[in-house]
């Protein structure tokens, strides 16, 4: 079952300078949700080097922020 989201989140597209933010979003994910994202077992050295991506060009991540802390990612 899913929880409701937060009324006060906003979603906007994460800027270059934001991948830090999405690093740390996906390093808190437990292994499970890990697993489901990347579709296997992925390291934290595997997740920094894909969260450092997000900068490139082309690249469009969009993000959902509460209390400014990036909390999901698509």
């Amino acid at each position: 079952m899913h929880e409701p989201l937060p009324d006060d989140g906003t979603i906007r597209k994460l800027w270059r300078g934001e991948t830090d933010a999405y690093r740390d979003h996906l390093l808190r994910l437990d292994r499970d949700s890990r697993y489901r994202r990347f579709s296997g077992t992925v390291s934290d050295e595997f997740i920094a080097r894909h969260a450092a991506t997000g900068g490139d060009i082309g690249v469009v991540v969009h993000g959902f922020f509460v209390d400014g802390v990036l909390r999901g990612a698509a």
